[in-house]
């Protein structure tokens, strides 16, 4: 292969790779991001349900849908303190009056919050509502997060990743002997017969002038030649005659 070979070659591998990864992360994120809305929506609306259905204090009721709930319910007081909660209890949990989602839900009415986990794997959405007694009702949710989900499809994303490398050396290979057929194909001694790319119409136009020069010297070369000849046996034939 030759090094403008070469180098064509690596560009559109290169390339190729480049933009499938771009695009494979940006296309990941995106739809994280609508993954995560939908998953926060979802609490927003089962919070807002739960609420309509929750007396005063129905300790009893938020125990029964507790039960069968894969999200974290709590039930809060205006001073901070934990009165319910289905997944920890509620003895050994402390104040929750400087929890951000709680302090902005007793003043907005609403609040939200999200906390990555230690481990980097896990994001966890806190949503916050102030009921009409004061108590605020806050629902939890855990979801991987997009350093999880890469770390648990690492070996998918190889294998993705490694099918787009060996398509794009496959595509370049193809692309680089496309681009180059038509110009190792040119007939020097022709330029203007040739049906190559209109960016290469100025150099095959200078060619031809180039040829037609070159011809032109060659021509006025040979008539020099034969006028050359033409003296020099005329020359023998003197010699002749006088000898």
């Amino acid at each position: 292969m030759t090094d403008m070979k070469k180098r064509i070659f690596w560009c559109f591998t290169l390339l190729s790779v480049f933009i499938v990864t771009l695009t494979s992360v940006l296309i990941i994120f995106a739809l994280y991001k609508v993954y995560e809305n939908e998953r926060k929506q979802e609490l927003v609306n089962e919070c807002t349900y739960i609420a309509e259905a929750l007396g005063k204090t129905d300790l009893e009721y938020l125990a029964a849908i507790g039960k069968n709930s894969p999200n974290r319910i709590t039930l809060i007081s205006p001073d901070g303190t934990v009165i319910f909660d289905n997944f920890v209890n509620t003895v050994v949990l402390g104040n929750h009056l400087n929890r951000p989602e709680i302090s902005e839900a007793l003043k907005n009415g609403t609040g939200e919050a999200t906390r990555l986990s230690d481990t980097l794997g896990e994001n966890t959405y806190y949503y916050a509502l102030r009921l009409d007694n004061g108590n605020c009702l806050r629902l939890a949710i855990t979801t991987k997060s997009i350093f999880g989900i890469i770390k648990n499809t690492a070996g998918l994303i190889t294998a993705v990743l490694f099918f787009s490398a060996v398509v794009a050396v496959i595509t370049a290979k193809a692309l680089t002997k496309a681009v180059l057929s038509p110009i190792n194909k040119i007939n020097l001694d022709d330029p203007l017969a040739n049906n190559t790319y209109d960016e290469l119409s100025s150099l095959l136009l200078r060619i031809k002038k180039q040829n037609d020069r070159i011809n032109e010297q060659i021509s006025a070369l040979q008539a020099k030649q034969n006028e050359l000849n033409t003296i020099a046996g005329s020359m023998n034939e003197a010699l002749v005659i006088f000898g």
